[in-house]
């Protein structure tokens, strides 16, 4: 009868198991860094960039935040880095560059609905009233009358979208300051009652470390409403530059709470010894 060698019988096994040293172990590929690293909004200021390219970066950065979103922060979600942060603040550092403009509002137009064209209407509102000065003094005709439909059209949408709590924190908050600076450069004091209603209704909040730690073995933190504050301060805005606001306004920037304080969390106790 054959007898098996016993060596070879363990060399095949650990083959057939890819333990073996000589076996070829496959590796899978590293998966993808989830979010998109802050530090590339940089290239957005790049001068050697024409303007076309600055929008398609802007744009290739929304798409690499939402095939990969940033990550929820864990314990004690003092963090502020989430993924609405993430498109918040390239949707800020787009308004602010150079980005060719008729490309950003094409791509907005004929794009689905969802938070990237979110995004892009806040982006360009915010374009918008940035740069209006100097987009004044080139506009004359139907070019004027077309920007002002699309200013209209822009105000509508992020009106309804600021007001809508279904909707991530730090849009909503970058929202309220495009809004805010419309309402003072146009004199519209009809936007007060919308930042008012935010006020009263919003409930979003992210926690933050105290500053003042106390209590033992746990974290202090604060819950705090960035919505509110932002919208706050857009109508103190307002008040200040001499708009007549309706007393419900006013009242309701000087009431908000932007903070409350919240008692430690326990400290996690060590694992008892085995």
């Amino acid at each position: 009868m054959f007898r098996s060698h016993p060596t070879l019988a363990l060399t095949l096994i650990f083959a057939m198991t890819n333990h073996h040293p000589a076996a070829a172990v496959a590796k899978s590929p590293p998966e993808p860094k989830a979010g998109v690293d802050i530090s590339r909004l940089r290239e957005l200021e790049n001068p050697s960039r024409t303007p076309a390219q600055r929008a398609n970066l802007g744009l290739r950065l929304y798409r690499d935040e939402m095939v990969t979103p940033t990550p929820r922060p864990g314990p004690p979600y003092t963090s502020i880095v989430t993924h609405d942060y993430v498109l918040a603040q390239i949707t800020r550092k787009l308004a602010e560059s150079d980005a060719d403009a008729t490309t950003l509002r094409k791509t907005w137009e004929r794009m689905n609905a969802g938070e990237v064209k979110d995004s892009l209407a806040i982006a360009l509102l915010l374009r918008d009233v940035q740069k209006a000065k100097v987009k004044s003094k080139k506009a004359t005709g139907e070019s004027a009358e077309a920007d002002a439909k699309l200013r209209d059209d822009l105000r509508t949408k992020v009106s309804a979208y600021v007001v809508d709590r279904r909707h991530p924190l730090r849009l909503r908050e970058l929202g309220i300051v495009a809004l805010g600076k419309l309402a003072v450069q146009e004199n519209d004091a009809t936007i007060g009652p919308t930042l008012a209603q935010v006020i009263r209704e919003d409930v979003q909040g992210h926690y933050k470390a105290s500053p003042d730690p106390q209590g033992k073995g746990g974290t202090p933190r604060v819950l705090v409403f960035p919505v509110r504050r932002a919208a706050a301060e857009a109508i103190q805005a307002m008040n200040k530059a001499g708009m007549l606001l309706e007393s419900y306004v006013t009242a309701a920037a000087k009431q908000a709470q932007f903070e409350v304080k919240l008692p430690p969390t326990p400290a996690r106790s060590a694992a008892p010894a085995k």
